[in-house]
């Protein structure tokens, strides 16, 4: 079973259950499910397509497990980069990852910053 069926069958037969704990947030299976859905709606609005690589760039965080359920849901592919990474380290992941990457940011996304706005900006290419 993938990812998104995993969540999706989980949401339906365990609602109210709890995957996710981080620091004093407790996410059920249901608010999860809702959200990832939502995320991945505004990622698709804002001219992600399948196949597409997000470099996730961000503390663990009941965000990062979002974003990573909303790739599995829109067929995005999630390049994971270590928040512990230094630039030039970054900068080679973001050039050698694959020929395009949106690099999302916790601190960009939680400024209200549109996608579109930090995908222009930090778009790589090879």
């Amino acid at each position: 079973m993938d990812p998104d069926s995993l969540l999706s069958h989980s949401a339906a037969s365990s609602p109210l259950k709890a995957p996710v704990i981080c620091d004093d947030q407790i996410v059920s299976y249901e608010a999860l499910d809702w959200s990832t859905d939502a995320l991945a709606r505004w990622l698709l609005r804002e001219g992600l397509r399948t196949g597409d690589r997000v470099a996730i760039h961000w503390c663990n965080s009941v965000e990062v497990v979002n974003l990573y359920f909303a790739c599995f849901k829109t067929g995005l592919i999630a390049v994971p980069v270590n928040n512990r990474l230094k630039a030039p380290e970054i900068a080679y992941i973001l050039l050698w990852a694959c020929d395009s990457v949106h690099h999302l940011s916790g601190q960009n996304l939680a400024k209200g910053r549109s996608s579109r706005g930090v995908l222009s900006g930090e778009k790589a290419h090879r």
